[in-house]
């Protein structure tokens, strides 16, 4: 439907102001990103941090989705090829009191006595266990299911707002028979991950690989045309973003402890802006660089 450019303004002001307390975006946890991002993950659209494995994708997300149960109200993280016991082991190394390595290598120590309401730090855990954060890691999941719990768990009667969707990681819901087209099947779960993003004003955060011809350039950054799709992602996704660690390749390096987010596309900003934050690979954290 044609609709006259006067309305179509008028309709953005009245968004604006329905929105003027929430704002148009949501706050990522790290500032210089926040500000590289014009305040945050914005609202309504699909955001996609695409890199190789072992970067720190998944830590990010994860790191993102408490930023906002913390301080924003509800999200739902789609897990498809990480149990919610797994994430939970992960996050809980990082509330232990001690020094010997994190949790479980505190509670196999010979020498330490300690169980595990001594290691834990209970106030942390206190106020870890009680954010609004529902973790599905169903291995089987796809794009149509998702919709569907998204949907069903705002129709519930306890269900609150939800502020943010994240999916780590797209190609596990991407599974396709021999025969079958990458890029169609990626533009089908892409598709369907805008349409939550636009129904519920909400940011939706998807993690996804990178191809190997990336590590065949001198410099391996992922590039825009690296990301897995066949350039399914990069057509329907309003902000991509790439997620690089010199560490990784090249552990000598002077940059140990940072990682490089650069923008690839960006249709509400500038692209090509890299942000430079610390990684704490131990503590399972980035935060802001210093």
């Amino acid at each position: 439907m044609l609709t006259p450019l006067g309305e179509v303004v008028d309709q953005a002001i009245d968004y604006l102001k329905t929105n003027e307390q929430d704002g148009l975006t949501v706050p990522t946890g790290l500032l210089d990103l926040n500000r590289a991002l014009r305040g945050g993950l914005r609202r309504g659209v699909v955001t996609v941090l695409a890199g190789r494995p072992c970067l720190g994708k998944s830590i990010f997300a994860w790191q993102l989705a408490e930023h906002v149960a913390r301080t924003q109200g509800a999200v739902l993280y789609f897990s498809p090829s990480m149990s919610g016991y797994d994430l939970a082991l992960s996050r809980l190394d990082t509330l232990c009191l001690t020094n010997h390595g994190g949790l479980l290598a505190t509670l196999t120590a010979a020498m330490s006595g300690i169980g595990v309401a001594e290691a834990l730090d209970r106030e942390k855990l206190v106020s870890f266990r009680a954010l609004p954060l529902l973790v599905d890691d169903d291995p089987t999941l796809s794009h149509d299911t998702l919709s569907e719990r998204v949907l069903e768990y705002r129709r519930g009667p306890t269900g609150e707002a939800v502020r943010l969707v994240v999916l780590d990681d797209l190609e596990n819901i991407c599974a396709y028979d021999v025969g079958d087209d990458e890029y169609v099947t990626a533009r089908q779960a892409m598709e369907a991950l805008a349409k939550i993003a636009r129904d519920l004003d909400i940011p939706v955060f998807v993690t996804t690989g990178v191809t190997r011809r990336a590590e065949d350039r001198p410099h391996p950054s992922p590039v825009l045309a690296d990301v897995w799709g066949g350039g399914a992602v990069e057509q329907v996704a309003k902000l991509v973003m790439g997620l690089y660690r010199e560490e990784y390749y090249h552990p000598g390096t002077a940059d140990k402890g940072t990682a490089k987010m650069e923008i690839l596309k960006n249709a509400f900003g500038p692209a090509h802006v890299t942000c430079t934050v610390n990684f704490d690979a131990e503590g399972r954290a980035f935060a802001d660089f210093c």
